[in-house]
């Protein structure tokens, strides 16, 4: 069973991996929230790794290395976009933060526009002005 959960996250990962490249860099972010849209209003669920993320010291450590290669994945790819921030890192660690927790907070009020509300004044995070 473990061996099967953790091929479902790893084709889930890929298929976020895959979206967020297919767009140019200046879109990623957008590209992201679109991710989450789809899985919040399309779908009407949280996001996979989102959800096993809060089990994570319960998982079996197959499917725990790929929720964790998720998140890295997604970061690294932020933090290569960004290295004109003062802190890429940080910056793509609050760009998932917001979105993850955007997404648990509608499911949990059971209200898609609380996801909305939350992540509407995300942008691009680059060279400050």
């Amino acid at each position: 069973k473990a061996a099967l959960v953790a091929l479902v996250v790893h084709h889930y990962a890929e298929r976020f991996f895959a979206a967020h490249e297919a767009v140019p860099p200046e879109d990623r972010v957008d590209c992201l929230r679109a991710l989450f849209v789809q899985s919040l209003k399309v779908d009407g669920k949280m996001c996979l790794c989102g959800l096993l993320a809060a089990e994570v010291r319960t998982l079996p450590e197959g499917v725990a290395d790929e929720v964790n290669a998720f998140f890295q994945g997604l970061a690294d790819r932020r933090v290569e976009r960004v290295p004109s921030s003062n802190d890429p890192e940080g910056d793509a660690v609050a760009v998932l933060a917001q979105l993850e927790g955007a997404i648990l907070l509608a499911h949990i009020r059971g209200d898609e526009r609380v996801f909305d509300q939350a992540t509407r004044t995300m942008a691009v995070a680059g060279p400050q002005a």
